[in-house]
């Protein structure tokens, strides 16, 4: 019995570990995906408005578009490595916070409630897909249940990347004071406006990864219910992975971003 109980806690970390992959690469390659597109349409169109100005032909303006795309696309593609060796570490921390909001919720949620928690979405996925029910009770059904799956994990998620935009705005005001210490620069009253506009600026970035945050969760529910229909098992996670990529390009609200300010 040993045995079998390893051999099941086996493959449970690997389809862990495979679902973790395919999120990160799939999140990453579509973020890499729709910056291409967004910044080659703003291109195209600035190009086509020199076309109709007159200030280049419609041939030079297809030849720098060609070259452009060649070799931005080939740059963009080649840092998917490092990108994604940065989410990976970013996973593990965010495991490392969602362990902890697990062990908080234990404390104040009775077993039924943290079983929805910590639901293995690719095992509900087959379990709701054996009962018979039809596509819209399924959809339902997976969208509740990935709902809660996830929440745990988007609230860590949210978490990690918050504190990596607090970490990013006090680097940024510890090197200015040093900077203006430095120049010799005391203007009390500047000081005090440049200190309320960035915590504007913080409240609104704040905000905005909140909002994308919950937007994703929503996604990656309804991304759960579909893959279930079309894909019972790993098309619940395939599809819930997509909806969270989804959600961060529609509202990229600096989980991509928030470590470079």
């Amino acid at each position: 019995s040993n045995s079998v109980s390893f051999a099941s806690l086996k493959k449970q970390l690997n389809i862990i570990a495979n679902q973790q992959s395919i999120r990160v690469t799939t999140q990453q390659g579509a973020l890499i995906m729709a910056n291409f597109m967004t910044e080659q349409l703003d291109g195209d169109m600035k190009r086509q408005e020199k076309v109709k100005n007159g200030e280049m032909t419609q041939r030079e303006a297809d030849e720098e578009s060609d070259k452009w795309e060649s070799e931005e696309w080939e740059k963009r593609w080649s840092s998917l490595q490092s990108k994604v060796k940065i989410a990976f570490a970013k996973y593990h921390a965010v495991t490392l916070v969602m362990r902890l909001y697990e062990k908080i919720a234990a404390k104040y949620y009775d077993e039924v409630r943290m079983d929805k928690l910590t639901m293995d979405a690719y095992s509900a996925s087959l379990k709701v897909s054996t009962k018979g029910e039809n596509k819209s009770q399924v959809v339902n059904t997976m969208f509740y249940t990935t709902f809660w799956a996830n929440l745990i994990a988007f609230m860590a998620d949210y978490s990690v990347h918050q504190a990596i935009l607090f970490y990013g705005y006090y680097i940024y005001i510890k090197d200015r004071r040093k900077k203006r210490s430095a120049e010799g620069k005391e203007d009390e009253e500047e000081e005090e406006g440049f200190n309320g506009a960035l915590a504007t600026s913080m409240l609104k970035k704040s905000t905005q990864l909140a909002i994308s945050r919950g937007f994703g969760l929503f996604c990656t529910s309804i991304g759960g219910g579909v893959g279930t229909v079309v894909w019972p098992g790993w098309g619940a996670i395939l599809f819930g992975n997509m909806g969270d990529s989804v959600g961060s390009v529609i509202l990229d609200d600096g989980t991509s971003n928030a470590a470079k300010k």
